[in-house]
């Protein structure tokens, strides 16, 4: 079988899969050098996820456009995967069903904080201009008609001016807090942050100890609270530990699916 789509329908080619590369439905831009690579080690074929109605959205309690986030594609690839596993007999039916129910952390993970006051946040390791605009798509479909209070923190290597360009474009964003986290080499410099936010027109909230992470969430969640607005955390997982240590949200570590 090569690497090229078969005309078979999908399901048929599972059945006859002995290995396949499964690449998700935002890959195609990059088709080609996967298609490549397959063939070099033999003419593995390649899926793409949701080339056909892998996994409804109202089964994954999601209403029209709010499909289209990277969970759900994310969703999708899992799917896939692990049906041409299924197929082979490592994955049993019911491991299938548990692991694609299975979300990684800080997709799009929703919290009621309480405290002196009550505040909704976002948790969401969106840090590149696409997952970006995902999520503040979703955000606001989610919760229309409510202010963002945004805390987000980037890596050095993120292209810091698309990324906060995208935060300006989104009108229900009310403001923006810059964070770092402290001692990671790999962390943009939040005063470089704030310098380019200003240079595209975003006026960032005044930096709290230098973009120190719980000092920054401790305020936006007041400020939040008290204003009636929706905290959205966002940018690179080096910030989410200490985010959610400030929420009083404990990170457990998950025990293994069993998919047997």
């Amino acid at each position: 079988m090569s690497g090229t789509h078969s005309r078979q329908p999908f399901l048929a080619q599972l059945r006859i899969l002995q290995a396949a590369a499964v690449i998700g439905p935002s890959i195609p831009p990059l088709d080609m050098v996967f298609r490549t690579r397959a063939q070099e080690v033999g003419g593995i074929p390649i899926l793409i996820a949701g080339s056909e109605s892998i996994l409804s959205s109202s089964a994954r309690g999601l209403e029209g456009d709010q499909a289209f986030s990277f969970e759900e594609e994310n969703c999708q690839t899992s799917r896939t995967a692990l049906a041409v596993l299924m197929d082979q007999g490592i994955v049993s039916e019911a491991g299938l069903a548990a692991g694609v129910a299975a979300l990684p952390p800080c997709r799009f993970e929703v919290h009621e904080y309480l405290d002196d006051w009550k505040a909704t946040v976002v948790l969401d390791v969106a840090h590149n201009p696409a997952a970006l605009a995902r999520l503040f798509a979703l955000t606001t479909r989610r919760f229309p008609s409510v202010p963002l209070r945004v805390v987000l923190g980037l890596s050095g290597k993120k292209d810091a001016s698309e990324c906060l360009e995208v935060i300006r474009s989104c009108s229900a964003v009310e403001c923006l807090h810059l964070v770092v986290q402290k001692n990671n080499p790999k962390a943009a410099d939040a005063h470089s942050l704030s310098a380019a936010s200003t240079d595209i027109g975003l006026r960032p909230a005044e930096l709290v100890d230098d973009g120190a992470i719980e000092e920054t969430v401790r305020l936006a969640l007041e400020k939040a609270g008290r204003r009636g607005e929706v905290v959205v955390v966002c940018g690179s997982f080096m910030i989410m530990h200490d985010a959610k240590r400030t929420m009083g949200i404990q990170t457990v570590q998950q025990d293994p699916i069993l998919l047997r």
